[in-house]
């Protein structure tokens, strides 16, 4: 029997990831390691009883999302690698519609999670006018959960025990953001076995993009924006301009 509890997997049976717990009186682990284990009990031929996610009713949507040709390309790679990973398209690109069209072709519950409380006003209007679906949203002074809820990571890192069982499909906006101290139990908490990670730049200062390929997937697809100025974005040049600094500006 495989359940879920605030975060963790709970497991009748012993799977590589899991840790027997004397306070439990089961095999834990958290929640993300869910469709590993899955894979591993169908390989061995285990029977299972499955009572890990609770997720939201699919809604009635209307696909109104049209890619170009490197986003299509993006989300082919994506769906390739198990519909887990990361893509890396420059700022402008479209990566937000990327996303949308992710969640028409999964139709399964999905928790948007994003920085900004402009990003979560983005993605509602743009899921709105896509999918023809008005989406839940927590955080801002929002707090409405729907089988298409848009969350910030700060609202998500407080609810995340709550939800994390919620919904099958989740994507990172700013996926970034993720691998720091807090955020990252956020993917660790949720059992979502879909997952997509979005940004343009994919690598931190303190190394800690380490940590992505195992909270959301590896790099299934990446752009440069010199890939597609002149076409897709304007043309631009990088000039550095050179100034003094006083002893108090430094």
């Amino acid at each position: 029997q495989l359940s879920y509890y605030k975060g963790l997997l709970l497991s009748d049976y012993y799977a590589p990831g899991l840790k027997w717990s004397d306070e439990f009186k089961k095999y834990i682990g958290f929640a993300y390691k869910y469709r590993e284990v899955l894979d591993y009990f169908k390989r061995e031929n285990i029977e299972i009883e499955d009572e890990v996610l609770d997720t939201l009713p699919f809604p009635m949507i209307e696909d109104k999302v049209i890619l170009r040709e490197y986003q299509a390309k993006a989300l082919f790679y994506w769906n390739r690698a198990g519909r887990r990973g990361v893509v890396v398209l420059p700022t402008g690109a479209g990566k937000t519609t990327l996303g949308i069209k992710a969640i028409a072709r999964v139709r399964a519950s999905t928790l948007v999670v994003v920085p900004t409380i402009d990003l979560l006003d983005q993605w509602y209007e743009k899921i709105h006018d896509l999918l023809n679906y008005s989406p839940g949203r927590i955080g801002g002074g929002y707090d409405e959960l729907k089988a298409i809820t848009i969350i910030t990571y700060d609202s998500a890192y407080t609810r995340i025990e709550e939800i994390g069982n919620k919904f099958a499909f989740v994507i990172f906006d700013e996926v970034h953001h993720l691998p720091s101290e807090g955020y990252s139990q956020i993917a660790q908490m949720l059992a979502s076995p879909y997952r997509l990670g979005l940004t343009a730049t994919p690598e931190r200062d303190d190394n800690k993009h380490i940590l992505l390929p195992d909270l959301v997937g590896p790099i299934v697809f990446r752009l440069r924006t010199s890939d597609l100025a002149g076409k897709y974005l304007a043309e631009f040049e990088i000039r550095k301009i050179y100034v003094s600094l006083t002893d108090e500006e430094k």
